[in-house]
C-alpha cells in the first residue's frame, strides 16, 4: 500500500496529494483481493477465511501430503470467492488428532504440517504477511 510520509506530505501539491491518495486506494483494493486468513483452531482445526478456491485446494493438498492421520470432516463452500466477502463462510478442516496441543503426541507432526502448508502456499504464489495469536489458554507459557 502506498502512503505519503508525514514529513513530506506538506511538500505535495493538492493535485499530487490527490494522485497519491488514489494510487494508495487502488493498491489497497488490489491487495484485498489477494489476501486470506488461515486460523489454527484448537485442538485440531485449520480454517481458511476469505480465501479463494485455489487456496483451499493448496491447503487440502498439503494436509493430504503432510498429515497421515487424515481429516475427520471438511466443510465450507470450497473458497469464498470475491462476492459477498463480509458474509463469507470459512472453509474448515477438522483433522484427526490433537495438532495444536503443545504437550501432545502430535506436536512434531503438527509443525511439519504447518511447514508443509506454508511451503505449498509459497509455491502457489502466496506469502505470509503476519501471524498473531489473540487468545491465550491456561497452559500456554509466557
Amino acid at each position: 500500500m502506498l502512503e505519503a510520509l508525514p514529513e513530506y506530505s506538506e511538500a505535495l501539491t493538492p493535485a499530487a496529494a490527490a494522485m497519491a491518495a488514489a494510487a494508495a486506494a487502488a493498491a489497497a483494493a488490489a491487495a484485498a483481493d489477494d489476501q486470506a486468513c488461515i486460523e489454527l483452531e484448537y485442538p485440531s482445526g485449520v480454517n481458511i477465511l476469505y480465501g479463494p478456491a485455489a487456496l483451499v485446494a493448496v491447503v487440502r493438498g498439503a494436509i493430504k501430503q503432510c498429515w497421515p492421520r487424515g481429516t475427520s470432516s471438511e466443510s465450507g463452500a470450497g473458497g469464498s470467492g470475491r462476492t459477498g466477502r463480509p458474509e463469507a463462510t470459512p472453509h474448515q478442516f477438522q483433522l484427526l488428532g490433537n495438532l495444536w496441543n503443545p504437550f501432545g503426541h502430535d506436536t512434531v507432526r503438527s509443525r511439519e504440517l504447518l511447514l508443509g502448508i506454508l511451503r505449498d502456499m509459497a509455491g502457489a504464489g502466496w506469502r505470509l504477511v503476519g501471524a498473531l495469536s489473540i487468545s491465550k489458554l491456561l497452559f500456554d507459557c509466557g
